[in-house]
């Protein structure tokens, strides 16, 4: 697998995301601006609401573009050759032992729960604050990880 190539990937598909959050964050902005007149919601004027969503929406779009910087800086880094040990980079399979299927996981700075197609594979990505993320690292091939009534083995670190 060509990690770098999964990394400018999931860049990619974080980098869309952003730029559908903002289109809609323009989107409320516009159509906030157009109700001077709105009809009165449980939470005031539609513009109140709508404006309160878009200040919402944009916090998220800042903290995504502070994941992809982090995301940017890692790519930059020489990867090492092989992967001992779950960590910040680390793309790995771990076979479910309760649904008998291999899964494929990333830990990385951005596009948290995001599910990313790649060569075939369906990659689960978590930021490092999941707590999923935090059960799987520091573990090698072969450890197994027992997580909310699953137990995970570690197949392969790519």
């Amino acid at each position: 697998m060509d990690i770098l190539e999964f990394y400018t990937n999931v860049h990619r598909q974080v980098s869309k995301s952003i730029d559908h959050a903002s289109s809609h964050i323009r989107e409320n902005i516009d159509y906030a601006n157009k109700e001077e007149g709105a009809a009165q919601t449980r939470y005031g004027s539609m513009k109140e609401e709508l404006q309160s969503l878009a200040a919402a929406r944009s916090d998220d779009i800042i903290k995504k573009l502070d994941d992809l910087t982090n995301l940017e800086r890692m790519m930059g880094n020489k990867l090492p050759e092989r992967r001992d040990e779950v960590n910040m980079g680390a793309v790995f399979s771990a076979y479910d032992e309760q649904t008998e299927r291999l899964s494929y996981f990333a830990i990385l700075p951005a596009g948290g729960g995001e599910i990313v197609d790649f060569g075939g594979l369906s990659i689960r990505i978590m930021s490092m604050g999941a707590p999923l993320a935090r059960a799987f690292f520091g573990k090698e091939v072969d450890e197994e990880v027992a997580f909310n009534g699953k137990t995970y083995s570690i197949e392969e670190i790519f």
